[in-house]
């Protein structure tokens, strides 16, 4: 039992240790509302779990989807945080100015901060 809590732990801290490295990244990018077409709970054998998040956003360029994967140590929290984008929600989502087919979910764009 306890390799399994290593390696969802392990595989939690490198998820989020990416996820942050592309939110710094991401910080001068365009926001752009979008809607959130479905949401997916990912729950593998080994390692963390994690929600699929498949979006749709309107650009210059036209209509567009995209997908994001946001991990969570807890299976309860990932299946919670997914129910929440039930209902087709307008969310808000990065996208690359200079390659705008770049382009990244991040919960604290949704809470303006």
């Amino acid at each position: 039992m306890g390799g399994l809590v290593l390696d969802i732990a392990v595989a939690f801290l490198v998820k989020s240790f990416i996820r942050t490295f592309w939110f710094m990244k991401s910080f001068r990018w365009d926001r752009i509302t979008g809607s959130v077409l479905d949401s997916t709970l990912l729950d593998p054998n080994m390692g963390c779990p994690s929600v699929r998040m498949h979006y749709r956003i309107l650009s210059s360029e036209g209509p567009r989807e995209g997908r994001d994967e946001v991990p969570f140590f807890l299976r309860r929290s990932a299946r919670d945080y997914a129910r929440t984008f039930s209902g087709n929600p307008v969310v808000t989502i990065r996208v690359n100015p200079h390659a705008t087919r770049a382009t990244l979910f991040f919960d604290l764009d949704q809470r303006g901060g």
